[in-house]
Formats: C-alpha cells, structure tokens, sequence
C-alpha cells in the first residue's frame, strides 16, 4: 500500500497565481483535480463547477428601450452606469433605423436597442416599427423598458402601445421567448409642484401626481392583450444627473431617484446568463452581497473537502487557489 507521503509525492501542483480573472483561476484549479483520487476528485468537480456557474460572464445583457423622443433613454443608460456613457440630447429626427449599440465601462458593456425615431413631433413614423421588427430579429431582447415622459403619459401612446404588441408576438414566434417588459415614468420631478427637485418627498401633491402617471401607464399597458401578460409593473424614475469635466457624478446635483431598484429588478428578471454582467456594471449592491455570500459558502464547502480527505503537502497548493 502507497503510504501518504508517496502518495503525496505523486503530485506536483503548480499554480500561477497572476490570474487576469476569477474564471482563469477556476479553469486552472479544475485542470489540476485530474491528479487526485477519483472520489476526491468528483467531489470538488461538482462543488468548484457550481463556482464557476456563478463567476462565468456568458453574454452581455440586451435591452430594448422603446419610447417618444425625449423620453429619457439617454439619461437612464447614463443613470445606470453611473457614467456619461450616452450622450444626452443628441438625438436628431433625420434618422429613424434603429440600432443594437454597445454601451462599455470598465470593459463592461451592455446592448441597448435604440428605438429613435418611432414617433417625431407626435406623428408615428410608418418605416420606424418595421426596422424595429428587423433589428429584433438580429438579437433577442432580455427585457423590453416601455419609456414615457411623466408630464405626458396620456399623450400619443396607443401607437407606440401597438407596436409593442407586434414586436413583443415577432419576439415569440422567431425565439420562442416571452420578454418581461417594464414600464418606466420618466422625468418625475418635473410634475406639480415641480420646484421640488429631490425625490423622494413628503409632499403629497407630489406623490399623488407621482401615482397618478403610475397608474395611468400601468392602465394603458394592461389594456393590450399581449402587453399585459408580460407586463412586470411599472416604476417611476428620476434619471437627471451632472457630472464634473473628470466624468464625476456631482453629489449636489445628482437628482437620480428609484434607480437602484430598478437596477436590481433588472438583475432579477433578465436570464442568469446575462444577469452577473449586468449587476457588475450597474454595480447593484444588493445583488453583490448575494453573489459574495454564495461564493463564500462555496469555498468553504470546497476547503472542507480537503480537511475530511486531506493529503499532505499536496491539497496545499489547491487550498491557497481556493
């Protein structure tokens, strides 16, 4: 019978420790379990997989951001990131394709269908739906934000309205996938009194008008049959923000209100695949600690394995990787 230190002399870990990611790390720690004992080998296989399922970044998350000019679609992308990644107000009638961009911070990036040009000057723009259509079918969007200005939530809506019945059936019938669509109340600080800027706020006339745009866009997007049933709720938000010549969001002026929860339903209801990325980005903190927590319980789970099979000198190197 092979004694402990032969058999420990059989292995020779080696682990380079200058990882560029967590990924790389996990790829080498599974290389090197083929050099033990096959039932300690299973067992750390599963558990150090697990791991992975969380760290690995699949793909980029894809949101369709549908809405009249001026909605606000550049300020909320801008909100999430938490920097001036979209330029604010320069979008122009001229054009009405839409277009899947890229949207990268800290080598991060997000796709963001842009719908411009769906509706100018109140007026649907017949070719916009159709392009809308074709873009759809080159990606499949995660989530679909319906966007509408909070000041004018009962002005020109049933079109748009129709068109996202469309592309929500084009989205079914081409990947079988049922997106959850959120709707948005844009620009809430500028309802009556619109002198109070921060939100959120103990006036209740605020608030009812707040309520009432809620309310309103929730009772439009339940009155299409397609757009109901995928319907998630809808959120008010403040996206207006300022940032310093350094990129800096400037404390004083930071009027953002109920982003973070959107964020972190986001995070929620978009497929695991593309959620990790998306919560990196958007640095959701809530959605952090309970990645952190599980990875902690993982590692443990993996550390406590060698403690109940432990072979000495060799596990060495593997716990320090873990």
């Amino acid at each position: 019978m092979t004694s402990e230190n032969e058999f420990s002399s059989e292995f020779n870990f080696e682990f380079n420790l200058d990882f560029e990611n967590y990924l790389d790390l996990l790829e080498n720690l599974l290389g090197q379990l083929s050099r033990l004992p096959e039932p300690l080998r299973k067992e750390l296989e599963q558990v150090l997989s697990e791991l992975r399922s969380i760290v690995e970044e699949v793909r980029t998350p894809r949101f369709m951001i549908l809405g009249r000019r001026g909605a606000g679609k550049s300020s909320l992308i801008n909100a999430i990131f938490n920097a001036p990644v979209a330029e604010v107000g320069a979008y122009k009638a001229k054009t009405i394709k839409p277009q899947w961009y890229k949207y990268e911070r800290d080598n991060k990036e997000i796709q963001i269908l842009d719908t411009r040009g769906l509706l100018e000057g109140g007026k649907l723009v017949q070719e916009a739906e159709e392009s809308i259509l074709d873009a759809v079918r080159e990606h499949c969007p995660d989530v679909i934000l319906f966007l509408h200005k909070a000041k004018e939530v009962d002005s020109a809506i049933q079109e748009p309205l129709n068109s996202l019945e469309r592309i929500i059936r084009e989205i079914q019938q081409k990947y079988d996938y049922s997106p959850q669509v959120l709707g948005v109340v844009t620009q809430c600080d500028e309802l009556e009194p619109s002198d109070i800027q921060r939100l959120p706020t103990d006036d209740n006339e605020k608030n009812q008008n707040i309520e009432g745009a809620v309310q309103t866009l929730q009772e439009y997007l339940q009155s299409q049959p397609t757009v109901s049933k995928h319907l998630n709720q809808v959120i008010p938000i403040v996206a207006k923000m300022y940032f310093s010549n350094s990129e800096i969001v400037e404390s004083t002026r930071d009027y953002r209100w109920n982003i973070d929860y959107l964020t972190e339903l986001l995070v929620d209801i978009i497929p695991k695949d593309a959620a990790l990325s998306f919560a990196r980005l958007a640095r959701v903190r809530k959605f952090q600690r309970k990645a952190a927590t599980k990875v902690i319980e993982i590692c443990s789970r993996a550390s406590g394995v060698f403690g109940a099979t432990p072979i000495p000198m060799s596990d060495l190197p593997l716990l320090l990787g873990i």
